[in-house]
């Protein structure tokens, strides 16, 4: 009986043992995160291009100075057989600044170049030049008027590429220039505003006799 109580304690004794304790580390991350830590990177997005600089184009004039200016490019086309394209803008107009741009964009840079003397009408914020600008009904920018060497009207059109994203393209600007068709169009506010006028620019011992 004794011989049975010891072996009982011995056994006791031996099966109490605790296993020792694990030592303590940082806890585990949630397998997500460790998924999200062993992805690489992702690239970065590359940046938006930058738009090309507009062209230095707008220049401020005196009423006198666009004056001599138009006369001169009339006194031009004459001398060459062509024609003279009035571009009336600003410099804080982004469709002027596009137009201005797709104009020294091939192919509608070579018929600028073949076909007109091109000049650029700074109109402020419509509180400059605004006799041309009654005379051509510009109410919107960036407005185009072809003019023969005499000064009469041939066609205009505005063109509004940024805000009406029109998508205009260097080739299509330069099948208007070939082939001006006038596209003006009363404005909505006022659908009985009159025409453009056609006559010469300047009187005729001013323009000259062309010859």
């Amino acid at each position: 009986m004794r011989h049975a109580l010891c072996l009982l304690c011995f056994l006791a004794a031996c099966g109490g043992e605790s296993e020792p304790e694990a030592a303590e580390g940082p806890p585990e991350a949630p397998a997500d995160e460790v998924a999200e830590a062993e992805e690489p990177p992702s690239e970065a997005q590359p940046a938006e291009p930058e738009r090309e600089a507009p062209p230095d184009v707008w220049v401020l004039r005196s009423e006198g100075e666009l004056r001599e200016t138009i006369q001169s490019a009339l006194a031009r086309a004459r001398e060459r057989d062509a024609r003279v394209l009035l571009e009336f803008g600003a410099d804080w107009c982004p469709d002027c600044n596009e137009v201005a741009r797709l104009g020294e964009r091939e192919p509608a840079k070579d018929v600028i170049d073949e076909k007109y003397e091109r000049v650029f009408i700074h109109v402020g914020r419509f509180d400059r030049h605004r006799d041309l600008l009654q005379r051509y009904r510009v109410e919107r920018i960036a407005t185009l008027v072809v003019l023969e060497a005499d000064g009469r009207r041939v066609a205009q059109t505005t063109l509004e590429p940024i805000s009406n994203r029109s998508g205009l393209t260097p080739a299509a600007l330069a099948a208007w220039l070939r082939e001006p068709v006038d596209q003006w169009e009363p404005p909505e506010r006022n659908p009985g505003a009159p025409r453009p006028d056609d006559s010469p620019l300047f009187p005729a011992e001013v323009v000259g006799s062309g010859s």
